[in-house]
């Protein structure tokens, strides 16, 4: 389906082992690769190498609840005692993963880059997450702040599955203050050229993770194509924090259908710029009157 992305049809009677050999396959071929096989019952983990060479994503993709593919992502994963650290948000949720069905088939598509891995799933036209109707997958975030260096150390990555509630979700899997799990992370809201939205705790604004709309190169020939860029903003003690911008992933608002074709202009980074080449993208998302659609490139 291009060089980033592929579709999986899984025949009826399929065997479980057939088809998390065929995802581990291609993955290898796409900049995720295997780094521990027993990462749990039906679970493997995969490490990708971020932009700085130095620090690397960790997702675990566990096939062990029926009818699901969960796609965990950690900060850190011990490949000898299988055990992940600082597990990003609802990552691990039943309820935010994508469904298949190995007896009467179904469909798994896969977009995989060393800057990104993303599925989404078509259970005989029930698109993505049992909840929410989504993509889930892992990002990584462009180090755009000085401080935002491998020695610092804290994961320039996330866990995205938008649509979970109005706008959607994101978890980092530390904040750059220490903030992990909830802490870390939040649903969202969007609007064009702003942010709104908030998780509240005991009175106080818990710091929470939230997309903001580019509007630096908003305009890229076609309507409506935005890059996120990912931060967090709160209270106790006070964080305000643009982090970066999403590798891959760009918002189309409410254009296009599921996996519709729309050519958009990138940096060799995949990210947009008015002055980068045309590049193929698949839209995907959720597909209701209001809800967000995405680009990720083919």
């Amino acid at each position: 389906m291009g060089s980033n992305s592929c579709l999986i049809t899984i025949p009826s009677s399929a065997a479980l082992a057939d088809l998390t050999d065929t995802v581990e396959a291609w993955l290898s071929a796409h900049g995720w690769g295997v780094y521990d096989a027993s990462a749990g019952t039906n679970a493997r983990a995969y490490r990708a190498v971020c932009l700085d060479t130095v620090r690397y994503k960790y997702v675990v993709l566990d096939y062990n609840t029926a009818g699901k593919i969960i796609l965990k992502v950690y900060e850190s994963w011990n490949s000898s005692t299988h055990a992940g650290t600082n597990l990003g948000y609802n990552s691990d949720s039943a309820s935010y993963c994508q469904q298949i069905d190995l007896t009467a088939g179904s469909l798994l598509y896969l977009f995989a880059h060393a800057r990104w891995l993303a599925i989404e799933s078509n259970l005989a036209g029930a698109i993505g997450s049992a909840t929410g109707g989504q993509f889930t997958g892992c990002f990584e975030v462009t180090c755009d702040n000085p401080e935002d260096t491998p020695v610092a150390g804290y994961p320039c990555w996330v866990w995205v599955c938008f649509g979970i509630t109005s706008g959607g979700s994101i978890s980092f899997c530390r904040l750059r203050n220490g903030n992990t799990g909830s802490f870390a992370a939040s649903p969202v809201s969007f609007i064009s050229n702003g942010i709104f939205g908030g998780v509240y705790a005991g009175g106080q604004v818990i710091p929470n993770l939230t997309i903001y709309i580019s509007t630096s190169n908003d305009w890229n020939g076609l309507p409506f194509a935005f890059n996120f860029i990912v931060g967090a903003c709160g209270t106790a003690p006070m964080i305000s924090e643009i982090r970066g911008r999403l590798f891959g992933l760009s918002s189309l608002s409410r254009n296009g259908a599921f996996m519709d074709s729309v050519t958009l202009l990138k940096d060799s980074n995949y990210i947009l710029s008015a002055s980068g080449a045309l590049v193929n993208h698949w839209v995907i998302g959720k597909f209701g009157s209001s809800d967000l659609r995405c680009a990720i490139p083919k």
